[in-house]
Formats: structure tokens, sequence, C-alpha cells
């Protein structure tokens, strides 16, 4: 096979491999010059002493407490599990619920498995779920061993035989610590 191609048409196939060359060096040199953030809440907060280039940077590294790192995990931990607690559909054999027991002590994980078995029974044909969001959270208490957060969320119910409808509802999530780590032992809608 013989492409007979005309000058014009060559010098366009060069101009175009030309600017995809062009355009994955730029990618790289991006990758590589831009400044990289890893989320180690363990050391050190947003505020680093150093920048990119290894200069120092005008505000002092701050290492956050025990208590504020306490916050921060169970901050997100209760707005995840809210989003995955309040989001489910009866077409996916509740593996919101099965997830979440990862992250559940024992007696919740056993209520979990209750809820599982209670809503496999009373599972209609037609199509409904719920998507949640959580919006907003504020821890109300937490000591070394227990937390509660309330996350206030929104949440559309979708179903087969009528509009979506949006409304929004807060939960309570309870937490315990368990050995090093953050585990949830109650929710409850509010």
């Amino acid at each position: 096979m013989e492409l007979n191609l005309t000058k014009r048409q060559q010098g366009i196939i060069v101009l175009v491999v030309a600017l995809i060359g062009l355009a994955v060096l730029w990618l790289v040199y991006y990758f590589i010059t831009r400044p990289q953030f890893y989320a180690n809440t363990n050391q050190t907060n947003l505020n680093s002493a150093t920048n990119s280039n290894n200069q120092a940077s005008p505000g002092p590294a701050k290492k956050m407490s025990e208590t504020e790192l306490a916050t921060v995990s169970v901050t997100r931990l209760a707005s995840d599990f809210a989003e995955r607690f309040g989001s489910y559909s009866n077409q996916n054999n509740f593996s919101n619920l099965q997830e979440l027991k990862l992250v559940a002590t024992k007696s919740w994980q056993d209520y979990l498995n209750t809820q599982i078995k209670t809503l496999a029974k009373t599972s209609a044909q037609i199509y409904s779920g719920v998507t949640t969001k959580a919006l907003s959270s504020q821890v109300k208490n937490i000591t070394s061993d227990s937390a509660s957060v309330l996350v206030n969320t929104q949440r559309q119910q979708a179903s087969a035989n009528g509009p979506d409808k949006i409304y929004y509802q807060a939960i309570v999530v309870r937490l315990l610590k368990v050995g090093s780590q953050w585990l949830v032992d109650e929710a409850k809608w509010q």
C-alpha cells in the first residue's frame, strides 16, 4: 500500500505530530515540577516549614496535637460513614452496609447484619434508591476513646414510580477508639 500525500498533507501531519510531542513534553514537565501534597496527618498540618524548592516559608511548621488528629480522623470517618450508610439502592444487594462493617465495632456489625437481613426480605422489585452527601460535620464531644459527630446531609431519593425527592437530614455518629483505630459504634438519623 503506497500513500500518495501532497506536500501540504505531509506538512499537516508533521505539524500535528509536533504539537502532540509538545503537549506530552509539557505534561511531563508540569507533573515533575509541581509541588507535591501528601496527606500525612500524623506529622504536620498544612503549614510546612519548606516549600517545594526547599526554601524556608514564612510560617513555622505546627505539629498537630493528638486531639487535633483525633478530631480530623473522627470527622472524616463520620462524614464518610454517613454518606455510605445513607446511600443505598434495592439493586446493589446492600453493598453499602457490607462495606461499613469494616469500620464498625462488633456490636454495630451485628446491627448492620440484622438490617441487611430485614431489608432483603422487604426489598421491592421496582427500583428505589437514596444518594446521601455529607454537607458539614461538627464534633459534639471527643475524649481519648470516644467521640460523637453530628453530620448534616443532603439526601436524594429516587424511585421508578415518581420524581426524585431532595431533603436534608442530620445523623449523629458515635465512635469508639479500639486499639489505635476509630470505629463506628452507633448512628442515629435525626
